[in-house]
């Protein structure tokens, strides 16, 4: 059983969605410590002028929040900003029609409080869009109260996960060993961006997944899973 874990991000780039293609389970990590000003309040996209960020107005307070208890600031129009951002970059993109209601009413939903559910959700719907049969799991159901490595260790096995594929950032600071002496195999991803096609001149790598939905519509998943070194 192949396994992915990480947070929710909001409309996280390509390489997240590639890890989740090479998965069985992802696990949406919905109940670690919310990080100010990370990706999991802000996703890039590309403009006539170059990359843009959109971010989420958040109202985490200064002692520990968790993803899942961290809400979103409706107090400042942030929402409908996005979604005409995201409209007048894109509505020349061929499969902007195909796509962008569904976005459109997922970053509009008020009911949708909290940053996890939020991003959640996103996700959850490109994966849908992109075709993609992944299960999916929330750690908050597995009630896994470990940290750090051992934290990852404890959720493969609730899930009998036998490899785990990690994104590079985490050699940094995983502790290796605690998954071959629990008899798992340790992946790194092997995402490489690809050119596709994109509007705006020059070709830009690390933004939103929804460039490449827009852009490339269904072939997306193809594309994905290609993409490896």
């Amino acid at each position: 059983m192949i396994v992915s874990i990480h947070q929710p991000n909001y409309l996280p780039w390509v390489g997240f969605f590639y890890k989740i293609a090479k998965s069985d389970i992802f696990v949406i990590l919905d109940d670690v410590n919310y990080i100010k000003n990370s990706y999991a309040d802000r996703c890039t996209i590309k403009t006539p002028q170059g990359s843009c960020y959109l971010k989420i107005p958040v109202l985490a307070k200064n002692t520990v929040s968790l993803y899942n208890n961290t809400f979103l600031n409706d107090s400042i129009n942030w929402r409908d900003k996005h979604i005409k951002t995201i409209e007048v970059n894109y509505k020349k993109s061929k499969y902007f029609n195909i796509f962008f209601e569904d976005i459109k009413n997922i970053i509009s939903d008020v009911s949708l409080t909290d940053l996890s559910t939020f991003n959640s959700k996103l996700i959850q719907y490109i994966i849908t869009g992109l075709g993609i049969k992944t299960k999916l799991v929330f750690s908050s159901s597995l009630q896994v109260k470990t940290s750090s490595t051992q934290r990852l260790v404890d959720i493969l096995k609730k899930i009998s996960g036998t490899t785990y594929i990690s994104g590079h950032g985490a050699k940094e600071y995983q502790d290796e060993s605690l998954f071959s002496s629990n008899g798992i195999q340790l992946r790194y991803s092997d995402f490489s961006i690809k050119e596709y096609n994109q509007l705006w001149g020059d070709f830009l790598p690390g933004l939103s997944i929804i460039d490449l939905l827009f852009n490339n519509g269904k072939e997306s998943l193809d594309f994905l899973t290609k993409s490896s070194k």
